[in-house]
Formats: structure tokens, C-alpha cells, sequence
């Protein structure tokens, strides 16, 4: 069973009563006790946690992460974790199991002559299962990928014509 020190404490704080297949998300959309308004009503909170290598993505997951995010092997801004999509894979198929989503990030900006390989890399990453993509260059929203999509915080905009 996956361990969730979040969840742990938000139940010993508002002295909440909880099931085996309660998680966080459920906790969050619900009123708390002593508190003025639900904390989400809209959509559930996703606790995404950040993923250097497998190893840290298996633990984030084994402590109750809703998602995690790596960086792939090039054009991310966490490429230095060297991340092959064979290592993604085993990430996707272990965060799978548990109804935990991966988000791969692919956020440089990219060249004219590194687009090709850009997409390569994303379909790549798309055919192993990954839930989606987080992206700092729009020049990936117009290659169509079969994929969520999300900014990066790396995502600028310097003219009024780009916004």
C-alpha cells in the first residue's frame, strides 16, 4: 500500500476518517472541518512531484504523488537526469499500476534544425504512455501530438502579437 505523509497529515489536523481507497484529491474536495470554504470545488488537486531518475519516480509514487514529471534524454530543461524513454517506460508502467499519471518535460526552446528530432523524441515518449507533455516551445502544440499538453513555467511572452 502506498504511504502518503500529505494525506497523513491532513487527516490528523482535521481529525478526518478515511477509507483504504480515499486519497488526497477526495480529501481536498471536500469541506474540512473549522475550515471557511472547500479548499477545490471545480477539479481535484494533483500532486505532482518531481522525478530526477526511476528511482526518485518510484518513490514519489510509493509516497503517494498523483503524478510525477521527468525530463527526457534531450530538449528538456531537466536533461541532465539523462532519462532514456526505456527508463520513462518502466516509469509509465510502474506509475500505471498505482492510477499514477507521468508528464515528461519538453521545455527548451527548440531550433529549426532540432524540430524533427523534437517530435521524434515526443512520439517516442507518446508510443511508451506517457499522460502528457509539459512544453515551453508552441512549436510542439503545432506538430498535432496525440497528447495532454501542459506550459512549462519556462513558457514567456515578450509581444503583444504572441499573446
Amino acid at each position: 500500500m502506498r504511504e502518503n505523509i500529505l494525506l497523513r497529515a491532513l487527516i490528523c489536523r482535521y481529525s478526518l476518517k478515511i477509507t483504504p481507497k480515499i486519497s488526497i484529491s477526495h480529501i481536498l474536495c471536500v469541506p474540512l472541518p473549522k475550515a471557511k470554504c472547500c479548499i477545490m470545488k471545480k477539479y481535484p488537486i494533483e500532486l505532482l512531484a518531481p522525478a530526477k531518475n526511476l528511482e526518485a519516480a518510484i518513490a514519489a509514487i510509493d509516497y503517494g504523488a498523483d503524478a510525477i514529471y521527468m525530463g527526457a534524454e534531450r530538449f528538456g530543461a531537466r536533461r541532465a537526469a539523462g532519462n532514456t524513454t526505456e527508463d520513462i517506460a518502466r516509469a509509465v508502467e510502474y506509475a500505471h499500476q498505482y492510477g499514477a499519471r507521468v508528464h515528461v518535460a519538453l521545455n527548451t526552446l527548440l531550433f529549426d534544425n532540432e524540430l524533427k528530432e523534437a517530435e521524434n523524441t515526443a512520439r517516442r515518449l507518446i508510443d511508451v504512455g506517457i499522460d502528457a507533455l509539459i512544453v515551453q516551445d508552441m512549436a510542439l502544440r503545432a506538430m498535432n501530438l496525440p497528447v495532454e499538453m501542459h506550459a512549462s513555467t519556462q513558457v514567456s511572452n515578450t509581444t503583444a502579437e504572441g499573446a
